[in-house]
This record gives structure tokens, C-alpha cells and sequence, in this order.
């Protein structure tokens, strides 16, 4: 199968923006703004850590994104791939991308994580890796047709929610035998268990 150039209906990018200043932001009220933090940890984002006023998005000439947009990281933490479960704006650090058509958006989520290597490969920058719209925009992706993306974004769904509950339980049982331990090392040091 013929690997394909990277195909967007639209690629928005942030290059011009400076970061808000703190009279931008509220704690709690505001449109979120999404930084690489809020997508270190999450293939959905439902919320973020900072949120901008009206005036700081007009100010600073933000696009407000549309729930459902895939987010692919750019700058120092570069190609997390992330979706928006809401309406946000993004940092410069940050492409928001919008696939056209015949390109299943699940599919293209994992080609894109699955190109973390490539993407450090062809970045640039002496003490922090960069992208930008126009290298990812020549990135080559394997693009079967629709019905097969789809077929392979279900597998690998099934398959990445499994890991995921595993994972989960295992961290779960990690931190009762640190509980445990900690509880022991309590009451021997106590006196409230002979050895």
C-alpha cells in the first residue's frame, strides 16, 4: 500500500501568538485553553488547567476549536496526539487538525502516535525539538481505504481498552501493597505489631 502525504481539510497553528498574560486568564471561567500539559495524560480532553477570558482570545486573535478535533503536539513534547471533548483554544505549541472525508479521525489518532519516533526524527531546534504545520503536512501515512481504517480503529480500540483496565487494575493493586506497607512499617515502628 502506498504511503500518502499527510491529508487536512484545515491545520491550524498558532506560530505568531505569544502567551496570554495572566490578565487573560481565569481559574475557573473562560473558554479552556489547551497546553501540552492537558494532553501529556489524556487522549480526550474534557477540560484544562487554564481557561481565557473573551478579551484574551480577541486580544490574542484565537480560534475557539470544535469538539472533536485532534490535537498533535509540536514543541519540546512533540507528537502526543490528543482529542477535544469540548471547545477550546490551543497554545503555539499545538496544531489542531481537521481530516478530510475519506480519513477515519480514530485511524488517524493512531497513525499519528504511532509516528512519535518519525516526528523527533525530522524535527529541528538546537535545545528543544520543533515541528511545524509545513513538516507535518509532509509527514507519509499509510491511508487504506475507509472501510479498513475503520476496521483497524476498532481492533485497536478493543484492544487499547483492555491494556487500559489492566494498567488501571495494576495501578490500583500497586497502591494497596504501598498502603499496606506503609501501614506496617506504621505499627512496627509504633510498637502496635511485634516483630
Amino acid at each position: 500500500m502506498e504511503k500518502k502525504t499527510f491529508v487536512t481539510k484545515e491545520m491550524i497553528e498558532e506560530i505568531t501568538k505569544k502567551y496570554p498574560t495572566p490578565f487573560h486568564i481565569y481559574d475557573e471561567k473562560g473558554i479552556p485553553w489547551v497546553s501540552i500539559g492537558d494532553m501529556s495524560s489524556t487522549d480526550m480532553i474534557l477540560d484544562t488547567n487554564k481557561k481565557l477570558t473573551i478579551f484574551g482570545i480577541e486580544d490574542k486573535k484565537l480560534e475557539i476549536i470544535p469538539k472533536g478535533t485532534i490535537l498533535y503536539s509540536i514543541y519540546a513534547s512533540i507528537g502526543k496526539v490528543s482529542e477535544l471533548g469540548i471547545e477550546a483554544t490551543i497554545n503555539q505549541a499545538i496544531l489542531a487538525l481537521d481530516f478530510i472525508d475519506c480519513i477515519n479521525k480514530r485511524y488517524m489518532k493512531y497513525q499519528l502516535a504511532s509516528m512519535e519516533e518519525h516526528a523527533f526524527s525530522v524535527s529541528n531546534g538546537n535545545t528543544q525539538y520543533n515541528l511545524n504545520a509545513s513538516i507535518v503536512s509532509n509527514f507519509k501515512v499509510r491511508i487504506p481505504p475507509l472501510p479498513e481504517q475503520r476496521a483497524i480503529a476498532d481492533y485497536l480500540d478493543e484492544k487499547c481498552t483492555k491494556i487500559d483496565a489492566a494498567e488501571a487494575n495494576i495501578g490500583k493493586q500497586i497502591d494497596a501493597l504501598k498502603r499496606l506497607k506503609r501501614a506496617l512499617i506504621n505499627e512496627v515502628g509504633t510498637g502496635k505489631r511485634k516483630v
